[in-house]
């Protein structure tokens, strides 16, 4: 029989919605070279950059200063702080032409201005006072827009946020349903709501609000988290809501929306969504030449971060000890997280460490093989296609009664001139296992099997 070479790329493809079964990668990265050969990758360690003082965080985002970030007693930037203990929740901040910073507030307490060393209370206009601003705060063609939960979008002053004269409204009601967010795509808004995704446009009105409806093309599923909203260059990713309730993942580019998620991450989805205090938060990052949509899902029962590969449009799965907040920032060669307690990280590619202690593990199960038939397979040796390294050793093991028991775990020295395993025993239907604990990084490309076929 000859030799069956099963590569380290596989898609989730978990029967339910436990990630912890079936075919899968956790903590891994895929990576196609010149010449279509799918490597393997351990997903570089989160390097712990900084504190926030004040130990918490809810906002987190990047400006032409550098990071700014928020909790609802302080504003914090590079080299400062400003403190007001009525903050409140912020909920999104825009850049301006004139390199003013603005965010509105949850409580209609008005918004603040931020010029790079020192933070302004606007002042809460007339017209916004005491709405539930839903998530969100865009400036297009120098006027800041936000939204309230019933769909209607106030509109600033050109290149004045702290005017927003009553007039400058107008409500995105093509279906009914409460609005989520407000997000932008190229130099449109994009008013994100339960069951539908309605786009403006600046029509330079000479009254009344700015905006014009594109009515065209409205997207007809809406978003279930407005937390899981991530932009990555020109693509918008969230989680999405259709008519009938169901989630799943959808990305939005030049105004073109489609499903992306498959039906095993769609489980996931299900699963987690009916938990109770589930917590959704959606990321955009580039590492180690990746685009990458991070979705974070939190529960009472546990959690998941679902990693979407937007080039290779692959799945995997990542555990990250972190409970992170929206907003990711580029610091140089670095992307820059930052968490609830208000910790800023450097995803780190030559880490394979949270922190500076918390190690993970890099764990790839295969689909089930036989082979093409259900005869019995000998098996004498198992090649590990790698590069030679003196990391810590990888570890294999298998299962032939689909994952009910395991072998127990079999190392493999990834230090010599052929990392292999042999006398694996026989099977007729066997999968397998291969994880790696150590603290470095790895990168492997394909497991190749010996097998010799029995009779029966």
């Amino acid at each position: 029989m000859p030799t069956k070479r099963l590569p380290f790329l596989v898609q989730p493809a978990n029967r339910a919605g436990s990630t912890s079964i079936d075919a899968q990668l956790r903590n891994g990265l895929f990576e196609k070279d010149a010449n279509d050969i799918v490597w393997c990758y351990k997903r570089p360690g989160l390097s712990l950059e900084t504190t926030l003082p004040g130990g918490s965080a809810s906002f987190f985002s990047r400006s032409q200063y550098g990071y700014i970030a928020g909790s609802s007693t302080q504003i914090l930037w590079q080299g400062g702080s400003y403190t007001n203990a009525s903050i409140g929740q912020i909920l999104g901040g825009d850049s301006a032409g004139d390199g003013t910073v603005f965010y509105m507030l949850s409580s209609g307490a008005g918004g603040f201005t931020f010029n790079g060393s020192s933070v302004s209370a606007s002042g809460a206009p007339t017209s916004v006072q005491g709405k539930p601003f839903v998530q969100g705060i865009v400036q297009l063609d120098q006027t800041y827009y936000a939204m309230d939960q019933a769909g209607g979008i106030y509109a600033s002053n050109v290149n004045d946020p702290t005017t927003w004269p009553s007039s400058n409204l107008i409500y995105a009601n093509n279906s009914p349903g409460t609005a989520i967010a407000l997000g932008r795509q190229l130099s449109y808004l994009l008013a994100f709501k339960q069951y539908d995704v309605e786009i403006f446009y600046d029509a330079a009105n000479p009254t009344g609000s700015p905006l014009g409806s594109v009515s065209a093309q409205r997207i007809l599923w809406g978003c279930g988290f407005g937390a899981s909203i991530a932009t990555i260059d020109d693509t918008v990713l969230w989680l999405a809501q259709g008519n009938t309730g169901e989630y799943f993942i959808s990305s939005m580019a030049n105004l073109s929306a489609k499903r992306i998620s498959t039906p095993a991450i769609d489980r996931v989805l299900l699963a987690y969504s009916t938990a109770p205090n589930v917590a959704v938060t959606g990321l955009g990052v580039k590492i180690m030449g990746h685009r990458l949509y991070l979705l974070q899902i939190t529960s009472n029962s546990g959690g998941t971060t679902l990693v979407y590969d937007l080039d290779l449009r692959a799945w995997m799965n990542w555990d990250i000890p972190y409970q992170l907040i929206v907003g990711s920032v580029s610091a140089g060669a670095y992307t820059q997280l930052c968490n609830s307690l208000g910790q800023i990280f450097n995803f780190n590619q030559s880490l394979a460490v949270d922190g500076t202690t918390t190690t993970y593990s890099w764990i790839f199960t295969t689909p089930p093989f036989d082979g093409g038939t259900r005869a019995f397979k000998y098996l004498p040796r198992i090649d590990i296609l790698t590069d030679n390294t003196p990391a810590k050793d990888l570890q294999i093991r298998w299962s032939d009664d689909d994952q009910v028991t395991w072998t127990n775990w079999k190392n493999v020295n990834l230090a010599s001139r052929r990392p292999s395993l042999t006398n694996c025993g026989r099977f007729r239907r066997r999968t397998f296992q291969v994880q790696h604990t150590g603290p470095q990084p790895l990168r492997l490309q394909a497991i190749d099997l010996y097998l010799e076929e029995g009779v029966l």
